[in-house]
């Protein structure tokens, strides 16, 4: 489901497509400070996917929480 997300997200910024010859994209060798060798690169990696995991599941959990509450107050409405 978040990829799906993600690929509506992007489909939206970029309608053609990434045009990778208009990006400004220098390499990470000369934007990024060096990285001691002991680093893990998992790490980061990892660290990064639950941090997205957590709002994304917080993103859902609003929306289930909101639509719920419109059921109600549709349903209140509509016995009355």
């Amino acid at each position: 489901m978040r990829a799906r997300w993600i690929a509506l997200v992007m489909d939206s910024i970029y309608p053609d497509g990434v045009i990778w010859e208009r990006l400004q994209i220098e390499t990470a060798a000369t934007t990024l400070p060096a990285q001691p060798h002991n680093a893990d690169p998992g790490y980061s990696r990892i660290s990064a996917d639950n941090r997205a995991s957590i709002v994304f599941a917080l993103g859902i959990a609003m929306a289930i929480k909101s639509f719920a509450g419109l059921v109600l107050v549709l349903s209140h409405c509509l016995s009355a």
